[in-house]
């Protein structure tokens, strides 16, 4: 096994280092690290009576099969913003020609489409027009009724091809990535013993194709070149944010020739930002920039049912600035799970960086959703009626503590309910008559137990449907001892900063205290302290022991010491337990680094789907959270590295 995977891996660094360089890589946002949030460029407005909506797309070759032949003719195809956007009720669209300043309108025999924004026009039917034809629209109804829009002019192509428009359109452009622009797939008119076909395809590389790109003023639609663009991409500057990127298209193809234009939207300026915490209480937010407002700017878009249409809500009371780029909301979040956040108006836009994409993308506010859970609790294999479940987690103030409880009230001896996903969680079945409590997956301390993380679809596939079903069996509350000696001493808290610094329990505190068989690991003793941290087991045989306070976020500052041995008869032996307070979960059931396909082990499939992986494939079931082993946010080469040591160390044992 060891000689087949370090062949594996020593054949494919090489390949691998050379490639993860180029490869996107999660990013690590430093709180303010860029300073202050730059100001929205002043972009100029339009002029009383006018508003900026109208573009042209292209003008371009059409056909229309007239009974035993084709008519061809040109087409002019416009797009335009939404009138709602100008609160109007419609447009009407205007032309004029080069010969004349009348403004006409275009009628329903000269549209072919118009609907979604977009209209299609074709009024030089007998080809009697003098061009260019300037276009712009009339807004019907609304404060706004008789403005007109920025004009556009179509100019006539010689020898005109048919154009379509190929083209990625990403929801979002950002000032410093780079920008793709469309491309156009032509035909031409057949010849005249071809008429029963209506076009021929050009093969795309036939087609001579020069690029410009423009800005556009949103307010006023005026379009300015942009010097010295002309490849096929663009990367937006930071001062270009609030303008629209337009890229123009030229194809020429013997003597014909096309012209297309292709708006991707306002330049956004990412606001690079993560998750510090994020749990059902709260979370923590870092961003790059310091956001002057974030209590008023800070939103999420929620859809309302009722009006039917998207609405923004702020967090305002929630937020508290804890240093400048770090904020902390407080406050129930399952209302907001799975939802967009964002930031203020355009030209900014809230942004995380994705691995697998290089480019931002929107930040989705704790990227998890509720899941349906059931839960039954068992006791010597019956179902427990009216049980009760506490959801433990770790908290905004950076404890672990009790998120929720669910009571089966109805008696039906199942619990449903919704959990998060995204965070680790336990699942703690409180004790009944002659029982410990018990959390999932079986354990009566804590720490010992398992947590549940529902942050890949490996739990889809383990468990399948819509529901997860967990079974807790309760623990059985432990016989009595029948020895002579006693083990006793006081549990005391304190902090993992200030551990010489532990204070005794306040009058009020008890602790449950068990006692373990150190070889076994059974519970075979329980007990309470009290008010002063003194515990006290009685009647203990001989054997060797472990002492286990049972507290909820506290840890021994030395587990070793906490082991003992009672050696003979009548014996008494003490035993003080220092507690450290710790915000660490347990481990999270399927969360062995390396395990990359969680199945519960590391060998040599996850270094070949790890390579795969690596290498830019998709990999089914791939637990990101344990294939990056080294914990430094990339997975990578040094990751493979890691997982060969991994299986390495675990033959030699």
């Amino acid at each position: 096994m060891k000689k087949s995977i370090q062949k594996v891996i020593l054949s494919s660094l090489m390949i691998l280092f050379s490639i993860t360089t180029a490869m996107a890589q999660m990013v690590e946002v430093v709180p303010g690290s860029k300073g202050a949030l730059p100001a929205p460029p002043a972009i100029a407005e339009a002029q009383e009576g006018h508003f900026g909506s109208l573009a042209l797309k292209q003008v371009s070759l059409q056909s229309e099969y007239m009974f035993s032949y084709y008519r061809y003719y040109l087409e002019t195809r416009l797009e335009y913003r939404p009138v709602s956007d100008f609160g109007g009720d419609s447009y009407t669209i205007q032309f004029h020609t080069a010969n004349s300043d009348t403004w006409e309108t275009v009628n329903d025999e000269q549209l072919w489409y118009k609907e979604h924004g977009e209209a299609w026009v074709e009024i030089d039917h007998d080809g009697s027009k003098a061009w260019p034809i300037t276009y712009r629209l009339k807004l019907n109804g609304g404060p706004m009724d008789g403005w007109v829009s920025n004009e556009v002019v179509a100019e006539k192509p010689y020898k005109a091809i048919y154009a379509g428009i190929g083209y990625s359109e990403p929801n979002f452009i950002y000032a410093g990535l780079k920008v793709y622009s469309h491309y156009i797939d032509c035909k031409v008119i057949p010849a005249e013993e071809q008429k029963e076909k209506r076009w021929i395809d050009i093969p795309r590389g036939d087609v001579k194709v020069s690029y410009k790109w423009y800005l556009r003023n949103p307010n006023t639609y005026e379009m300015t070149k942009i010097q010295g663009a002309t490849s096929g991409t663009y990367t937006p500057t930071t001062e270009q944010t609030g303008y629209e990127l337009v890229s123009e298209v030229e194809g020429t193809y013997n003597n014909a020739y096309v012209k297309t234009q292709h708006s991707f939207g306002v330049i956004k300026l990412p606001i690079l930002a993560s998750l510090e915490y994020a749990g059902l209480d709260g979370f923590i937010l870092n961003t790059d920039y310091i956001l002057p407002d974030p209590e008023n700017d800070l939103y999420v878009t929620l859809w309302d049912e009722e009006a039917q249409t998207d609405v923004h809500k702020t967090f305002q009371g929630m937020i508290k600035t804890m240093q400048p780029g770090q904020y902390v909301v407080k406050g129930n979040m399952e209302e907001f799970l799975n939802y967009e956040m964002n930031y203020g108006s355009s030209p900014y836009q809230l942004s995380m960086w994705s691995r697998h994409w290089s480019g931002y993308h929107e930040f989705v506010l704790m990227q998890s959703e509720t899941l349906p859970v059931r839960i039954k609790v068992l006791k010597g294999g019956e179902e427990v009626k009216n049980a009760t479940v506490d959801i433990l987690a770790k908290t905004l103030d950076g404890k672990i503590g009790i998120l929720r409880t669910a009571t089966d009230t109805e008696g039906t001896g199942v619990i449903d309910m919704e959990l998060p996903g995204g965070m680790p969680l336990l699942l703690k079945a409180r004790q009944t008559d002659g029982t410990l409590e018990t959390y999932y997956p079986n354990s009566a301390i804590w720490n010992e137990a398992k947590a549940l993380n529902f942050d890949s679809h490996d739990f889809w596939e383990k468990y399948g449907g819509e529901d997860f079903a967990f079974v807790i069996d309760l623990l059985p509350e432990p016989q009595a001892l029948t020895g002579t000696s006693v083990i006793t001493g006081t549990v005391s808290l304190g902090t993992s900063a200030s551990r010489s610094r532990a204070r005794a329990l306040d009058a009020s505190e008890t602790i449950t205290v068990l006692l373990k068989d150190k070889t076994g690991g059974n519970i075979i003793a329980r007990t309470e302290t009290d008010g002063s941290g003194n515990y006290r087991f009685e009647n203990v045989p001989v054997g060797e022991y472990v002492v286990a306070p049972n507290i909820i976020g506290y840890k021994a500052e030395d587990s070793e010491q906490l082991e003992t041995a009672v050696t003979q008869d009548d014996q008494t032996v003490y035993i003080n337990c220092a507690l450290e307070e710790t915000s660490e979960m347990p481990v999270a059931l399927g969360a062995l680094p390396g395990d990359v396909n969680s199945d519960e082990k590391v060998d040599g499939t996850d270094v070949s789907l790890m390579i795969e992986y690596i290498m830019g494939e998709w990999v089914e079931g791939f637990s990101e959270r344990n294939a990056d082993v080294n914990k430094d946010q990339n997975i990578d080469a040094a990751d493979l590295v890691r997982i060969i040591n991994i299986i390495n160390e675990n033959n030699k044992q």
